[in-house]
């Protein structure tokens, strides 16, 4: 790990014994740790410099994660600093890997993405419930367990922001924060993000994990944000279930109001269709002759008049 100021074997805050680096990125590092007196494996995610806002965001996660309780977001146990005045986080443990990684070896198609993208959705119902929004949803932020792929876990809220005023110490919307080419016409605008805000961010995910390709690609960022605010996503190649890229593009219409309301409505959406095209799959194989019934048949036949 480039520049790391822990080894293995390092103890943090006396109970979380470092053991292997995870990964790591500008403002923290996640490592697997022991925990020393329950005797399991954790995650512990350590911050890297000295910025306070960084600090802050790590607050802000824990703040945002204690609040949260979903098989598909991943659990906060513990938050803390070091001996050394680094906060930490102590986080449930996702053996397997992250959605971005999966896809570098291929997408998913429609079916496997809408059935992983559906799970995802219902995590981000409970946080918007809670008046979260996420505002980074993208496959680097979802997790997927190597016993269970189909079940995923969201991480990172350090850009959470809150719709209400439930919890003032959460940081309120006007910054733009999160990833540009997942980040919804709003955010780049600097509005007020609210729940449609992270269907925008899991339609980008969808049409990325079906189909392996972005909706919106450019190497420059004003380029990337004319096109976000201004044209309209194109059909990738492989789009060839109508319906599907209609709930694709649903969720990815600049107007708020013309959006999937809501993450539930959004997997409600693609389950319908995975329903839907599980039962067009059914009937069509029920249709289909019976081919070792009709070789059968035709060898009877030859047998009998040859």
């Amino acid at each position: 790990m480039d520049q790391s100021l822990f080894r293995p074997g390092d103890l943090i805050d006396q109970r979380y014994r470092l053991l292997r680096p995870l990964g790591v990125g500008g403002m923290a590092e996640v490592w697997q740790a022991r925990h020393e007196v329950l005797d399991r494996d954790i995650a512990v995610k350590l911050v890297r410099g000295a910025d306070p806002a960084v600090a802050e965001r790590l607050r802000l996660e824990a703040r945002a994660l204690a609040r949260l309780s979903h098989r598909a977001i991943v659990q906060v146990f513990d938050a803390g600093s070091t001996e050394g005045g680094v906060p930490f986080l102590a986080l449930e443990l996702v053996n397997g890997e992250s959605l971005e990684a999966r896809l570098l070896r291929g997408p998913l198609g429609p079916r496997g993405a809408a059935t992983l993208i559906a799970a995802v959705c219902d995590g981000l119902a409970v946080a918007h419930a809670a008046s979260i929004i996420h505002r980074d949803v993208k496959p680097s932020n979802i997790l997927l367990p190597a016993e269970s792929p189909m079940s995923p876990r969201i991480v990172d809220f350090g850009v959470a922001a809150l719709t209400s005023s439930a919890d003032p110490k959460l940081t309120r919307a006007g910054a733009v924060v999160g990833t540009p080419a997942f980040m919804a016409p709003e955010q780049l605008k600097g509005e007020t993000p609210d729940a449609s805000t992270d269907v925008w961010g899991a339609a980008v995910t969808l049409q990325e994990a079906a189909f392996g390709c972005l909706p919106f690609q450019s190497e420059d960022l004003r380029s990337l944000s004319a096109l976000v605010l201004t044209e309209e996503p194109k059909r990738p190649v492989g789009a060839t279930d109508q319906r599907f890229w209609d709930i694709v593009r649903r969720g990815l219409a600049k107007d708020r109001s013309e959006r999937f309301p809501s993450a539930e409505s959004l997997a409600k959406s693609l389950r319908a269709w995975l329903a839907g095209t599980a039962e067009t799959a059914l009937v069509q194989r029920d249709q289909e002759p019976d081919g070792m019934t009709a070789l059968s048949f035709d060898a009877l036949v030859k047998s009998r008049f040859a």
